[in-house]
C-alpha cells in the first residue's frame, strides 16, 4: 500500500479536513441560513452542506497533492451529489444532522472516510461543537479523542435488558411507520428505546458506550462508511435487517440500507423483533 496510508498521516489528512468543514459549520452555526427541502419538507439541505463540504474537499486535495497524487486518482462520493472516479476515494457527509443543526443542537457531525479500490481503510467523524474526534484505520484500533486525549475504543458487552437503543430513519414515511412499529415491539424488552435524528452521532454514540445499538432505515453510503470501519474496529458490527454483514454497493453509491449496528450479542436478540 503507498505511503500515505500510516495511522499519523491519515489521521492528520481527515482530521484537518473535517476541522475546515467544522469550522465552516461553526461560522453559520445559530445564524439565519438558506434553509431548502430535497425530497420532501423534512429532508433538507442547508448553505452550511455545500460550504463545508467545499472547504473539506479543498483540503483534501490539499493534502494529496502534497503526497504527490495526481487530481485524477483521488474520487469522492459525497452527500450533496459531487462525485468522481479515482483509486483514492473520498466519502463524505459534510453535515450529518442537518436538521438538528439547524434547531442549534449538538447533535450533528462530519464523516469522512478513505478508501482505496473500494476498500475502506480509514475513516474519522468529527463532531465540530464538542471538538472531539472518532478515528479508525483499518486492523488497527478505534479511538476516541478530545485534545490530547486518545482514548481506545471497545464495546462493552451489556444485557439486553439493560440496554438503551436508540432508532431512526429517514424521512420517508413508510420507514418511520416501520420505525414506530419496530420501537413498540422493542420497548418491554430493554431499558430504553430513543429516537434521534443524525445517523452518525448516534453510531458514534454505540461505539462509545453510551447506547448499545442503533437500528436505522434509509441511510446511505456516506452515513455508514467510517462509523462502519470505527464500529467494527471497536469490536461492533454494521448488519443488515436480515442479519448479515452489511455489503457495500459499490455500483450504485446512492444506495439506501437498513442496518443494526452495535455488540454483536445484542444484535441477535434485535432480528428477533425486525
Amino acid at each position: 500500500m503507498i505511503s500515505l496510508i500510516n495511522k499519523k498521516d491519515m489521521f492528520n489528512i481527515l482530521s484537518q479536513a473535517a476541522q475546515k468543514g467544522g469550522q465552516v459549520l461553526m461560522d453559520l452555526y445559530g445564524k439565519k441560513i438558506q434553509i431548502r427541502s430535497k425530497s420532501n419538507p423534512a429532508d433538507i439541505m442547508t448553505e452550511a452542506d455545500i460550504k463545508s463540504q467545499k472547504a473539506i474537499i479543498q483540503s483534501l486535495e490539499k493534502s494529496m497533492a502534497q503526497k504527490g497524487l495526481r487530481k485524477t486518482e483521488i474520487g469522492y462520493i459525497t452527500e450533496e451529489n459531487f462525485n468522481r472516479k479515482g483509486i483514492h476515494k473520498f466519502i463524505i457527509d459534510p453535515l450529518d444532522g442537518t436538521s438538528d443543526y439547524s434547531l442549534e443542537t449538538d447533535r450533528f457531525a462530519i464523516s469522512i472516510a478513505y478508501t482505496y479500490q473500494n476498500e475502506i481503510l480509514a475513516g474519522l467523524i468529527y463532531n465540530p461543537v464538542k471538538n472531539i474526534f472518532f478515528f479508525a484505520q483499518k486492523n488497527k484500533g478505534a479511538y476516541k479523542i478530545t485534545g490530547k486525549k486518545r482514548e481506545k475504543l471497545f464495546l462493552d458487552q451489556k444485557l439486553f435488558k439493560k440496554s438503551l437503543i436508540a432508532l431512526n430513519s429517514n424521512s420517508d414515511k413508510t420507514n418511520a411507520i416501520r420505525m414506530f412499529k419496530l420501537a413498540a415491539n422493542l420497548t418491554p424488552h430493554v431499558f430504553r428505546v430513543k429516537m434521534f435524528g443524525s445517523i452518525v452521532s448516534n453510531l458514534m454514540s454505540v461505539s462509545g458506550n453510551k447506547f448499545q445499538a442503533n437500528i436505522n432505515v434509509g441511510c446511505r453510503l456516506w452515513d455508514l462508511a467510517a462509523a462502519k470501519l470505527i464500529l467494527e474496529e471497536a469490536g461492533g458490527a454494521i448488519l443488515d435487517w436480515k442479519g448479515s454483514p452489511l455489503k457495500i454497493d459499490w455500483v450504485n453509491t446512492a444506495k439506501n440500507y437498513s442496518i443494526i449496528a452495535g455488540h454483536r450479542n445484542i444484535l441477535k436478540q434485535i432480528l428477533k423483533y425486525l
